[in-house]
């Protein structure tokens, strides 16, 4: 490798695996405070989260839907 792209590159994959981290850790995030299921003990994702959030019942059974922890 040439010695003038040692930090540049360096500096490449450093901010790659910053933004990696940062990503796994915003989907954590999100993964917790999306909506339970009780019935099924199973957290809500995609348009059942959303029909969850806005009329607080299961969009497949109607069911009560709790908040995430």
């Amino acid at each position: 490798m040439e010695t003038g792209l040692v930090l540049p590159a360096g500096a490449f994959l450093f901010y790659l695996a910053l933004v990696g981290w940062l990503l796994r850790r915003m989907e954590r995030k999100i993964r917790t405070v999306r909506p339970v299921f009780p019935q099924w003990g199973v957290k809500l994702k995609g348009i059942s989260k959303r029909v969850a959030t806005a009329t607080g019942k299961c969009d497949s059974c109607g069911g009560r839907v709790v908040g995430g922890s």
